[in-house]
């Protein structure tokens, strides 16, 4: 970034896939000093995800959340736009080796499938740089399991992978050198330079099943890139909750509208300058928040939890999102306290910020939301303290995790 020109060439946003959350650090700008300046102010973590193999399977899903919120985020934005991911994505999920139920692998395949779509529909291709990758031979971007199957029926048929979103969006994925910032110009060069090319087929099946599109050039000298294909319409389509649920939450964190289903509350507020956040302490009352059975003695509440902070004109500056598991000991509403949960939450607050807004959704219905907001003066009104250091915070090992529903 530091070589870059102090005015870009193209507007560009900064994101960290952390631990918990995907967060916004700095929204769409043309300035090289916005950029670093969020990146020097960004709060240091532990990986501890990264640590341990059990956790694979949650990092899985979180980063295909991250590329589908993206998307939710563009697909309103005219222009091509390209994800420049540092590091190797998510981890690669070999089916081969896991045991899912029909039901999982029916979720995780309408997820994975609608998410590419979002992708090529927002006119999104991912470049995936990841240093410390070391390929010998050729590289095929299929897994193991693709190479003895038909993958003109489903690139996504066999083993999963950040390669595969690489190839279906037209991106590249970069590896063995350690590059950066050549990588990095080349995934923008690769970016700015493309051509746009439609056809209407006579007649599509509306089966919702991939159709594969390939390029051929007069020219045998030259090399082209592309999109792999696309999804069919479906014409039965079945509504996929875990992206309604994003879409709904999209909408409900840069509305101006109040949402008082869940009875959320803001308190303890404190300014981090060093790091330029906010932090403060979420409260959830019980108010409608339903308990689903676990076992006979405890019950789960799953919530999807939205924090940004917006300017004048309600546009995202910083954002933060992540979920969030409650265990209740008891499934009566009537034994539950008024206040059933307090939860910290920090968020990004660039310099142009007039207030941030916490958007909760029960992710066990998903039709019940909750909202509150700080205004910039009760922000700047907050005391100061340092950014405390990362700790480790145990939680449940794959209990938010797409492939156990």
């Amino acid at each position: 970034m530091k070589t870059q020109p102090s005015r870009l060439s193209s507007p560009t946003e900064l994101l960290v896939v952390g631990n918990d959350s995907l967060e916004m650090l700095q929204g769409f700008t043309r300035s090289k000093g916005d950029l670093l300046d969020a990146l020097e102010h960004a709060a240091v973590a532990l990986p501890y995800k990264t640590m341990h193999g059990a956790f694979a399977p949650e990092r899985f899903v979180q980063s295909i959340d991250a590329l589908n919120q993206v998307a939710l985020q563009n697909r309103g934005v005219s222009g091509r736009k390209n994800i420049v991911w540092m590091g190797h994505g998510g981890p690669n999920l070999f089916l081969s080796t896991v045991t899912l139920s029909e039901k999982s692998l029916e979720v995780l395949r309408r997820y994975v499938h609608s998410t590419t779509n979002m992708l090529v529909d927002a006119r999104i291709s991912l470049f995936v740089i990841y240093p410390g990758i070391s390929v010998h031979g050729s590289v095929v971007p299929f897994g193991a399991r693709q190479a003895t199957m038909d993958i003109r029926d489903d690139p996504f048929a066999g083993d999963v992978n950040f390669g595969l979103f690489a190839n279906e969006t037209g991106g590249k994925l970069f590896y063995n050198h350690n590059d950066l910032k050549e990588a990095i110009r080349e995934s923008k060069e690769w970016g700015s330079k493309y051509y746009t090319l439609t056809y209407q087929p006579k007649s599509v099946a509306q089966d919702g099943k991939f159709r594969r599109v390939r390029v051929a050039l007069r020219n045998p000298d030259l090399h082209v890139v592309t999109k792999a294909g696309y999804y069919a319409p479906d014409a039965n389509p079945s509504i996929d909750p875990q992206q309604q649920q994003m879409m709904q939450l999209a909408e409900a964190t840069q509305s101006s509208i109040p949402f008082d289903a869940l009875g959320v509350s803001l308190s303890g507020v404190v300014r981090h300058p060093d790091s330029r956040t906010v932090e403060f302490t979420v409260e959830l009352k019980s108010r409608n928040l339903t308990f689903e059975a676990r076992d006979n003695r405890t019950g789960v509440a799953r919530l999807i939890v939205a924090a940004a902070s917006l300017d004048q004109s309600a546009s995202i500056l910083a954002s933060r999102s992540e979920r969030v598991t409650l265990v209740s000991h008891s499934l009566n509403p009537a034994d539950l306290p008024e206040v059933v949960s307090r939860f910290p939450l920090v968020v990004p607050v660039p310099r142009k910020t007039r207030r941030v807004r916490v958007t909760i959704q029960l992710n066990n219905e998903g039709a019940r939301i909750g909202s509150a907001e700080l205004d910039r003066r009760m922000i700047d009104a907050a005391p100061e303290t340092e950014t405390p250091p990362p700790q480790l915070q145990p939680r449940p090992v794959g209990e938010n995790s797409l492939l156990n529903q």
